[in-house]
């Protein structure tokens, strides 16, 4: 079930696209923003194909600006669309699994980088993709009896959101090159939605430039015990301690995470 946000000629253009290539796709109107919408969207999907195994959460906007300038209503749209609009439409693909004890379910989210690195001006759009980076680990913690795994993408493409970012920064555009097509990212939804993708849960792989790879997600690097209630002096020694060992594994981790050619 394709849904563009209530936007008919984004969905048709879609479902035409799928159907040419000889797949089957149903359109829905419905916004992700509220509950009514998510179910809206669930039950497209099992009216049309009788029943429901995946669930791919990718839909987004942008209100970027500085903290200085950022209206409420610019929070409230992104926050609705982006981190509520995971939640009105995983619940009610949730309580059917539950429901039905079905078995081998996929859920995709989609975070960012600027949520999970951080990003000038998105203070709105990076705290709803962080937040959906920690609404996916525990909800893969909940629906891990059902076989169902919940996995979170951090992509990057040339697409409709982001074009005008990239012709902001003055790169060049060409939604065709391996790095910028979105193609790159469905391949990787589809191996994560296989039968091979079974063992991989609660994860957040990056897929962007080409290449794709794991995340560090949060954990301890260091830390220090004291006798009693830490006091300030013994701070002086322990922080700058702590700020070394992160330093020193932040080196390590860009090393290793740097991308190299898959081993034939």
């Amino acid at each position: 079930a394709i849904n563009y946000m209530a936007s008919s000629e984004g969905a048709d253009s879609a479902v035409a696209e799928i159907k040419a290539a000889g797949g089957e796709a149903a359109a829905n109107y419905d916004t992700v923003a509220t509950p009514e919408g998510g179910r809206g969207i669930f039950q497209t999907a099992i009216d049309a194909f009788g029943g429901m195994d995946i669930l791919v959460n990718n839909a987004g906007i942008l209100r970027d600006k500085t903290i200085f300038k950022m209206e409420e209503e610019d929070w409230d749209l992104v926050m609705d669309v982006h981190l509520k609009g995971h939640y009105c439409c995983t619940r009610p693909f949730a309580q059917y699994i539950r429901d039905n004890n079905r078995l081998g379910c996929r859920i995709l989210n989609f975070s960012s980088v600027s949520g999970l690195y951080g990003n000038f001006g998105q203070t709105n759009y990076g705290a709803a993709k962080s937040g959906i980076a920690g609404f996916s680990r525990v909800l893969a913690l909940e629906l891990e009896k059902y076989g169902t795994t919940v996995n979170t993408i951090s992509p990057g493409a040339a697409t409709r959101l982001t074009i005008p970012i990239y012709e902001m920064r003055g790169r060049k555009v060409d939604e065709k090159a391996p790095d910028q097509n979105p193609q790159q990212i469905a391949e990787v939804c589809t191996w994560l939605s296989s039968g091979e993708g079974q063992d991989i849960n609660a994860q957040i792989i990056d897929v962007m430039n080409g290449w794709v790879g794991i995340m560090q997600q949060p954990a301890l690097v260091k830390s220090f015990t004291t006798d009693g209630i830490w006091t300030l002096d013994e701070l002086d020694k322990a922080m700058p301690a702590l700020m070394e060992a992160k330093r020193a594994h932040d080196e390590e981790m860009k090393e290793k995470g740097a991308a190299v050619p898959l081993p034939k």
